[in-house]
This record gives structure tokens, C-alpha cells and sequence, in this order.
């Protein structure tokens, strides 16, 4: 199972199938004042209101709940997102600076081999 099947989907539309047009708006607001970490804090708030339910369903089952989670949902998740009740903040800017050092540690290493050859 890769996360790949739904959450890839739900960033590169940003939720535009996902989630009703109020909800989308919602998203778009707290996208441009947050920044792209609330994709991932929306994502989370999908999969932890569904979790018992998620749990029992099969792979088919499961990808097609994920790429229409329930309009009720939603609101409550942005909700939680917005009193920092569901906050990746910190977590997510510590991966982006690790992910940083390691492309430059990749660079680093890539041209010392390369000057070997």
C-alpha cells in the first residue's frame, strides 16, 4: 500500500475533488496565510477522523473513501486547523531543512566522486 494512491492526488489538486466549495475555499484562505504545510495538516485531519473506519476497509475501498472524504469532515478538520488543534508546523520545517541538507550533502558527495573519475 503506498500513500501515494490518494495523497498525491489531493496536492496536486489541492483538494479541488476532495472537498465541497465552501471547504475549498476554506483551503485556498488557509493555504495562502499558512503556507503548503496546511496540505499536509489537512491530510492528517482526513485520515485521523476516519482512522476506526479506514482500518476496516479494503485497499479499493479505502483509496475511494480517501478521494471523497465526508463534506462533514471537513469543516471540523479546518476548524481544528485554525485553533492549532491539528498544528505539523514545527515537525514539517524540521523536514524541509533535513531534506535541504541532504540534497546538499548529496551535491557534495556527487561532486567529490565525480572529480575522482
Amino acid at each position: 500500500f503506498s500513500i501515494k494512491l490518494f495523497f498525491i492526488n489531493w496536492i496536486e489538486t489541492i483538494f479541488c475533488e476532495a472537498i465541497d466549495e465552501d471547504g475549498l475555499f476554506r483551503v485556498w484562505d488557509m493555504f495562502l496565510l499558512k503556507g503548503e504545510v496546511v496540505l499536509y495538516e489537512i491530510s492528517l485531519g482526513i485520515v485521523k477522523f476516519q482512522e476506526k473506519e479506514l482500518t476496516h476497509l479494503l485497499i479499493n475501498d479505502l483509496i475511494h473513501r480517501l478521494s471523497r472524504p465526508p463534506f462533514e469532515y471537513i469543516n471540523h478538520i479546518l476548524d481544528m486547523i485554525s485553533n492549532n488543534e491539528i498544528s505539523l508546523e514545527d515537525s514539517f520545517y524540521i523536514m524541509q531543512k533535513e531534506e535541504k541538507i541532504a540534497y546538499e550533502k548529496g551535491i557534495l558527495l556527487q561532486t567529490y566522486f565525480i572529480e575522482d573519475i
